[in-house]
């Protein structure tokens, strides 16, 4: 698997509601302007319990929610 698929990617527009709170997106990981996100729970296609970190991205001129950290190993296992 290549590093592209190290994330899964989901437009805002595809979202009912905010996922992540002001405070959430504004936090920092230690020496780097990128966001920390926050763990999130995920049940994946074969049923087995997941958890990955959840991002908000801007990324050209929109907003997309990022699973990121653990993303690869649950797509490997599916």
């Amino acid at each position: 698997m290549d590093s592209s698929s190290a994330r899964l990617s989901i437009p805002k527009g595809q979202i009912r509601a905010d996922l992540l709170t002001q405070e959430d997106q504004e936090q920092r990981e230690p020496n780097s302007t990128s966001c920390k996100g926050m763990q999130v729970p995920l049940i994946e296609p074969s049923l087995a319990d997941s958890t990955i970190i959840l991002k908000k991205w801007k990324l050209g001129s929109g907003i997309s929610y990022i699973f990121g950290s653990g993303w690869q190993t649950v797509a490997k296992k599916n």
